[in-house]
């Protein structure tokens, strides 16, 4: 509860920030909801006393108070809807950015590993909206719960037993509260299987993938998949469903027949002549109303619920950030970084049973060219997000310059670092931005781009494109497509935009080109770290006849290394480089 109690003020907070009018506005509303109906009943309870008494007065000032409050309940309500609806989305597209900064924000991409991060961040994505109406839902049950005590103080004022019909409201609203914890447990049970259902019907749409699932004539069968994941997830929920609709129907019937019971005396008492008619009124009114309160009541109880269970996974997802970062180190990487050093370097990935990497210890130099070189599965690209701090070695450490890379800014080194890689991501974009977001610090820099483009062959058919760097790289929204090999090469310019790095790593991002361009990417790297002063290339590749060049071939065979030297070096030896060379270069024969 406290957690939603500061979450509650957070969002509030937000709303405060987004309209204060609004705010101001909306409070004001909920607070004279809360008096409305009581001024509503007793308006009738004094027309009816004093109808036929000739207090013309009482009378219009009765009619007035009425008037007045049911105006307040019918417009304020209205108005409370639509201010509320207005802040939600406001204050939801705040917490969207927070819980997207805080997931992006994390020093390493160890939490994309998880299962339970997943779960959670979706379930959080999915109820962020329930979060922004938290304030809101709060608000407004302590209002509904302030005109249940005004209309208990006046139905006391009847009879004691009257005013006992408050007790009758507790029923439904715990029952409620424990139907909400059926429908969360029932929604998280069912997270993974929700998740798998919508990744799997997303490949149908998507234009990378629905290529090839309609060349094998998969559609039917990842259709079922999803189909299968589907129904176990509404299946889960439809029993959380059902559970919660029965504890909620027991509970309205207890207030039903109290409500009844409630009626009943009133009508007694006005026939024994115990009450006016008036306070029959007033009675049958407070009455109604607070089963209408009591209903208030429990929606936003479930509102608020549902936004505690959001909470829930809020707070997790900060307090695990908040984890992180506090073993994460603070120092910058102010200067350039002369020696990159793994010793015993290990890395096991989160609920995996095998290491994926053991026992490295490797040292790259500053101006020296080193290519890893493996088959697939050999460990390659671990060992390239072990270099670039995505992950922390699970055994063994990285050093730059002899100190832990773990005592270093995340963020501060991989400023220093730069990469193209085989999965790159496609951009949307212009070409222009496509390249230029390799280093934001000249991604405005129209000759800068130009160079980078120019420097990877881009050119060659970006020159073509209708609107040449400003051609926009999206056919759905009226652009053009590029490529497979035409995005990995405008990955490979936006490596290039960033001149100062220590570390580059091309991490078999010319998988859709032919040898020889691969080979041709390569050297221009190589110079380019001759070229350049403290500068170290890794270049990742499984075909071992483009890495004839590199200063140091590192071979890797099931998460260690087994051979390292120059390429003269390894064909000496006879060993498994020359063996995996000459099977490969057979095939070009």
């Amino acid at each position: 509860m406290n957690a939603l109690l500061q979450l509650a003020r957070h969002t509030l907070a937000l709303a405060w920030r987004s309209d204060r009018r609004a705010t101001i506005a909306l409070g004001a509303l909920v607070v004279l909801e809360a008096f409305a109906a009581v001024g509503f009943a007793l308006s009738q309870r004094w027309i009816v006393d004093n109808a036929g008494t000739g207090a013309v007065v009482a009378l219009v000032l009765a009619a007035a108070l009425g008037g007045l409050a049911a105006a307040v309940n019918a417009a304020g309500n209205r108005i409370v809807n639509l201010l509320q609806e207005n802040l939600a989305e406001r204050v939801d597209l705040t917490l969207n950015e927070e819980v997207i900064g805080i997931s992006t924000g994390l020093p390493t991409l160890e939490h994309l590993e998880r299962p339970e991060f997943h779960d959670r961040v979706s379930l959080l994505g999915k109820s962020t909206y329930e979060l922004a109406l938290s304030g809101i839902g709060l608000a407004r049950a302590g209002s509904a719960a302030v005109s249940v005590v005004l209309s208990v103080i006046l139905l006391s004022g009847i009879h004691i037993a009257l005013g006992l019909l408050v007790l009758l409201a507790f029923p439904p609203i715990w029952l409620s509260m424990i139907a909400q914890r059926h429908r969360e447990a029932a929604r998280r049970r069912a997270a993974a299987d929700e998740r798998r259902d919508e990744r799997l019907h997303r490949l149908a749409v998507e234009p990378e993938s629905a290529q090839q699932i309609r060349v094998m004539a998969a559609a039917g069968a990842i259709d079922a998949w999803a189909d299968e994941s589907r129904a176990r997830h509404l299946r889960v929920r439809d029993r959380g469903l059902l559970a919660a609709t029965g504890w909620e129907l027991i509970g309205w019937a207890i207030y039903t027949l109290g409500f009844a019971a409630t009626i009943a005396l009133a009508i007694s008492m006005v026939g024994t002549g115990a009450a006016t008619l008036g306070s029959f009124v007033l009675a049958v009114t407070l009455a109604t109303r607070l089963r209408g309160e009591v209903r208030r009541t429990v929606e936003s109880i479930k509102q608020v619920a549902r936004a505690a269970t959001a909470a829930e996974h809020y707070v997790w997802l900060k307090d695990y950030a908040r984890r992180e970062r506090a073993v994460a180190g603070s120092d910058p990487v102010t200067g350039p970084v002369r020696r990159i050093e793994l010793r015993g370097a290990g890395f096991t990935y989160p609920g995996g049973a095998e290491p994926v990497l053991r026992g490295i210890d490797l040292t790259l130099e500053s101006g020296q060219t080193v290519a890893l070189v493996g088959l697939n599965g050999a460990g390659k690209t671990t060992l390239v997000k072990l270099l670039t701090g995505m992950y922390a070695p699970t055994e063994g450490e990285v050093l730059l310059d002899g100190r832990p890379l773990a005592d270093f800014d995340a963020a501060s080194w991989r400023r220093r670092t730069t990469g193209a890689f085989q999965d790159s991501f496609r951009l949307k974009t212009t070409v222009s931005e496509a390249v230029g977001v390799g280093d934001l610090d000249k991604a405005g820099d129209a000759e800068r781009i130009r160079l980078a483009i120019e420097a990877t062959g881009v050119h060659a058919f970006v020159d073509r494109l209708p609107e040449g760097t400003e051609t926009l790289l999206d056919r759905s929204m009226g652009g053009h497509e590029l490529s497979g090999g035409q995005w990995q090469r405008l990955a490979l310019a936006r490596a290039h935009m960033r001149t100062d790095s220590n570390l580059q790593v091309l991490d078999e991002p010319t998988a859709a080109l032919d040898p020889q361009a691969e080979h041709e990417v390569h050297e221009l790297y190589a110079e380019r770290t001759a070229d350049a002063a403290g500068q170290i290339t890794l270049l990742v590749s499984h075909r071992f006849s483009t890495v004839r060049m590199a200063d140091l071939i590192v071979v890797l065979d099931n998460g260690a290394i087994v051979e390292r030297g120059t390429h003269r070096d390894l064909m000496e030896s006879g060993g498994a480089y020359a063996a995996l060379y000459e099977s490969q270069a057979s095939q070009y024969r």
